[in-house]
């Protein structure tokens, strides 16, 4: 299993952070690395899909630190295949799991900040 892990400061309440990560129909609109989102389901998040011989996982974890929040995004490549994928698409992972801890912290300190 390889693992990407970036973790970020967010002037905003995990509430507001929360909030933001369960909008994800709004995810185009804070982060590049998202087009489109469409649930196809109602009611809470549940565990995601997998493919054979190689699984994707993501993580998120939101803490209150200070007067506001502390967010770690995680991404994991497990399976038979998952060196191959690592190694191919280690970098464009790594950008995309950082692409979205900066469009979080965007998102959610612009909307704690608004009445």
């Amino acid at each position: 299993m390889t693992a990407f892990n970036v973790a970020v400061s967010i002037d905003a309440p995990p509430k507001r952070v929360l909030a933001v990560l369960c909008d994800v129909e709004r995810w185009p609109e804070w982060t590049s690395t998202v087009t489109h989102v469409q649930r196809l389901d109602r009611g809470p998040f549940a565990v995601g899909s997998s493919a054979p011989g190689v699984q994707m996982k993501a993580g998120h974890l939101v803490e209150a630190s200070g007067g506001g929040s502390r967010a770690a995004l995680s991404f994991e490549v497990s399976g038979f295949l998952s060196p191959i994928v690592s190694r191919l698409y280690r970098g464009l992972i790594q950008e995309y799991v950082a692409t979205e801890a900066q469009g979080l912290k965007l998102r959610s300190e612009m909307l704690s900040r608004l009445p």
